[in-house]
């Protein structure tokens, strides 16, 4: 969707090379589509930033900062689409300093060169300003000045050229066509093998560049071997050993490096301390669960799993207060339920226990366990009525 908005611009853009103006007939023709596109990228933006969670500190970036990326992303891409050599699913996230002077001449040489394709429009045609400007324009969504989540990990994403790059594919086609066509079309043979080359060359480059995509294993080595730096990797390279008992240690490892590039990604941090509580070190999943909720207080599965290890030691005041805890984040989860129930009971609160247990049930009905607890409380509960009024 973010680059659906950009659609009415390009249609006009073709209008305008093709007829050498835009008329009224044509702006009342793709009014509707532009209005459309507006309100596409409004929802967009939206949700990116109160569905996705594009905001924080990873987006507080100034509008100097800003062009600064859009000048740098716009010569990567065409760096890339023209020479598509060390592609990297996640690429470093440049330091942006915007008073630095030599970051300026991304935006600046950008612009230069559509000034002069622009003035040289009647010399050399239309067509490489409209290529360049297909190119910037479709990117445009993509280039920083909105936030959208990926800018969390890298201002650059290869699939996000993919529509603009065909403007510059166009205009490379056509240049190399006016300044080798004459020469090829003397010699004909020449032409289709230097043509059957460069398809097999692509072809080539395409097969090997699949191969990486094979599973996540593939995908996240071939990143880390590019970006040593992508805690993105790390943390999903860890997530995908964590699945196999035998690779944990590795697990552990790259989720480790994983909070050493970013302190403070949470999820690494609770997912250390899963690792950590089924080797049963009460001292490191401790710390490593208390760090995330350090993090991000709402994370209620860490609230949970610190209930569920205060509750291995017989901790059951702490315990209780951490499924509260959870509880108050997600009221619709079974486990916090149901392991409140069990930290009241070891409290001697059959009452409250039968509460939880009840609304573990409604949550998950006809649960055994929550059945059996359940009328193990109210038992409990009778008797110490009885024993009151005896």
């Amino acid at each position: 969707m973010r680059r659906v908005p950009t659609l009415p611009a390009a249609l006009l853009l073709v209008c305008w090379w093709k007829c050498g103006r835009i008329d009224r007939r044509s702006l009342e023709v793709f009014a509707p589509l532009m209005l459309l596109g507006a309100v596409l990228g409004a929802v967009t933006v939206a949700m990116e930033k109160v569905v996705v969670g594009a905001r924080g500190a990873d987006w507080d970036l100034t509008f100097a900062d800003r062009l600064v990326v859009a000048g740098r992303a716009l010569w990567f891409y065409a760096g890339k689409i023209a020479w598509p050599v060390d592609l990297c699913f996640n690429y470093p996230r440049w330091d942006i300093l915007a008073v630095s002077g030599w970051q300026w001449f991304f935006p600046v040489s950008a612009l230069a060169l559509m000034v002069v394709l622009w003035a040289g429009r009647n010399r050399w045609g239309r067509g490489p300003l409209v290529c360049v400007l297909f190119f910037a324009g479709t990117l445009f969504p993509a280039l920083g000045f909105f936030d959208v989540f990926p800018m969390k990990y890298s201002f650059v994403a290869d699939h996000f050229a993919y529509l603009g790059g065909i403007g510059l594919m166009a205009g490379g086609a056509a240049l190399l066509e006016r300044t080798a066509g004459r020469c090829l079309s003397r010699q004909p043979v020449v032409g289709r093998v230097a043509a059957v080359v460069l398809v097999l060359a692509l072809s080539c480059l395409t097969w090997q560049r699949a191969a990486v995509f094979q599973n996540p294993e593939t995908l996240w080595l071939d990143t880390l071997a590019k970006n040593n730096r992508s805690w993105m990797a790390h943390h999903n390279l860890a997530c995908h050993y964590r699945l196999d008992p035998v690779r944990i240690p590795q697990s552990l490892f790259h989720f480790e490096q994983a909070v050493r590039l970013k302190p403070d990604l949470a999820d690494a941090w609770y997912n250390m301390g899963i690792i950590h509580q089924h080797r049963n070190d009460f001292s490191q999943a401790h710390d490593a669960f208390v760090r995330a909720l350090a993090i991000r207080p709402s994370y209620w599965e860490a609230h949970l799993n610190l209930g569920v290890l205060y509750s291995d030691r017989g901790r059951f005041g702490e315990a209780l207060e951490q499924f509260k805890a959870a509880r108050r984040w997600n009221a619709y989860s079974f486990e916090c339920w149901f392991n409140m129930g069990n930290a009241q009971m070891n409290l001697g609160r059959p009452r409250e226990a039968a509460a939880s247990y009840r609304e573990a049930l409604r949550i998950r009905p006809g649960d055994p366990c929550a059945k059996t607890n359940l009328e193990t409380a109210l038992r409990a509960e009778l008797g110490r009525a009885d024993s009151r009024n005896p």
